[in-house]
């Protein structure tokens, strides 16, 4: 989560409550986050082991697309473990593509509907063994991009729309790294099925930044430096 200090460009400390307030009103009821960026790797991961969290009690979901195990691990906070019983890793099943399809003159089909089916049966068997508790659930997927790729927008955003739907019932948080940068047709449209935008950068200096936007209140950050740890 983006620590609310001086160092956020401006935003004052009025500014600081409000945000502060409506983050912790998403993260009772559940929310959908969209990340988006012209960055590598590592500093997805970075994001990605902030919102999965550190605490204990926890129960994680990863979307796997296109990364490899070691980098699975790498974007998992260090007190959960691939294989510990408190995540599910779920992989995208390799297919495909639309454009493919289309050259053989067979209909293009959304087949994000596998990938998307485990996602949601795991978070459903979550919600089915207890009460879940706010942002107790930690979805991620790790990227869109692929999803664009082989099955264009329409799919990837009702990808979206139903995986985050399903963790909102749940009163989880599930985040989506795009794998693109912010201000494309892409993003602009994923931004719709979504609650919260954090755009990811690095600074001239190098450093890791991220800006988070609460798009149903209005709220944002200026440019914060991301806790890599």
């Amino acid at each position: 989560m983006p620590p609310m200090s001086g160092a956020d460009g401006g935003h004052d400390t009025r500014g600081q409550r409000r945000f502060r307030d409506a983050l912790t009103e998403l993260k009772q009821s559940g929310c959908r986050l969209l990340l988006t960026g012209d960055v590598e790797t590592t500093v997805r991961a970075c994001e990605s082991r902030s919102l999965f969290g550190s605490a204990d009690g926890r129960h994680r979901i990863v979307g796997v697309t296109d990364v490899g195990d070691g980098v699975v691990a790498d974007h998992l906070p260090t007190s959960c473990a691939v294989g510990s019983s408190d995540l599910d890793l779920v992989r995208r099943s390799a297919v495909r593509s639309s454009a493919s399809r289309a050259a053989q003159g067979q209909p293009a089909a959304d087949s994000t509907q596998p990938f998307r089916r485990r996602l949601v049966d795991a978070i459903a068997q979550h919600r089915a063994t207890r009460t879940p508790g706010p942002s107790e659930l930690r979805v991620g997927v790790a990227t869109l991009r692929p999803l664009l790729d082989d099955h264009g927008l329409d799919a990837t955003r009702r990808f979206v729309g139903v995986v985050g739907g399903e963790t909102v019932r749940s009163r989880g948080m599930a985040h989506f790294h795009l794998g693109m940068p912010s201000g494309t047709t892409a993003s602009d449209a994923l931004l719709h099925v979504v609650d919260v935008h954090v755009e990811l950068r690095r600074a001239r200096d190098g450093t890791p930044e991220h800006r988070w936007t609460l798009l149903n209140y209005g709220e944002q950050t200026g440019w914060l430096p991301m806790d890599c740890w």
